[in-house]
């Protein structure tokens, strides 16, 4: 019989523990030219679709875009397209886009 945790998981990629920081700054704020302030956050997995970070004091909305740089993995990190999928106590779930 299958437990919950299994019966609910939707997850197509297996996640892999990591933690390095994360730059992110909101697409929409680009595109308007404001000066948005870039949140740096730290991550707790990722995997081939998305990854989750912890974020204890700003809570994006559901559906919110970034554009993310994870540092740490290679000497010039791509930006990649994110968007928020998930929100918790203890950060946000974000699925790559590109």
């Amino acid at each position: 019989m299958l437990s919950n945790a299994m019966k609910t998981n939707r997850r197509h990629s297996e996640r892999v523990p990591l933690s390095c920081t994360v730059n992110l700054t909101q697409v929409e704020q680009i595109s308007v030219k404001k000066q948005s302030p870039q949140i740096v956050a730290y991550t707790d997995n990722i995997s081939d679709t998305g990854l989750f970070v912890y974020t204890h004091t700003h809570k994006p909305q559901i559906g919110t875009v970034y554009k993310c740089c994870v540092n740490g993995l290679l000497k010039s990190p791509p930006s990649r397209l994110i968007e928020v999928v998930r929100v918790d106590n203890h950060g946000v779930g974000l699925r790559f886009k590109d």
